[in-house]
């Protein structure tokens, strides 16, 4: 169990090494463009955190901007590399912690099995012990 509780905070700690890393790629390129993030559309956006482009040469580090188009529905998103890289790191902490939750339950549940058997043991020596005094005590009175 404890190999697996090791292995599951290697695993958060690596998946928000990822989270880490994807930041810092949307502050570099946010960084790079005037503290703005570019996105790539065909229609105007300007705004405090964003304003967008069409033409590749017009944007530092174009290749890290919001540039993934996602059409969900009438949902219209765009992300960038370093997004990805925070969605990824973000659900693989979830699975981590997830699973050193299920790991500790399970650890739980059979200490306390464990400790039912054991008392469950006692119990039914204390019986036996028990039985055996009534024993003698009969033939005492015999």
């Amino acid at each position: 169990m404890e190999e697996n509780k090791i292995n599951c905070n290697l695993g958060r700690i690596f998946f928000l090494l990822i989270i880490i890393f994807g930041v810092l790629v949307n502050f570099i390129v946010i960084g790079a463009n005037d503290y703005r993030m570019p996105v790539k559309t065909d229609y105007y956006i300007n705004t405090l955190e964003h304003f967008s482009y069409q033409d590749n040469s017009e944007i530092k580090l174009w290749r890290l901007s919001d540039i993934i188009k996602i059409k969900l529905f009438s949902l219209r998103l765009h992300i960038s590399l370093g997004d990805i890289f925070i969605f990824l790191g973000i659900m693989g902490t979830l699975y981590y912690c997830v699973k050193l939750i299920i790991i500790n339950f399970k650890e739980k549940k059979a200490k306390r099995k464990l400790k039912a058997d054991k008392k469950e043991k006692e119990e039914s020596r204390e019986e036996k012990e028990a039985l055996e005094e009534l024993k003698k005590i009969k033939i005492f009175e015999d």
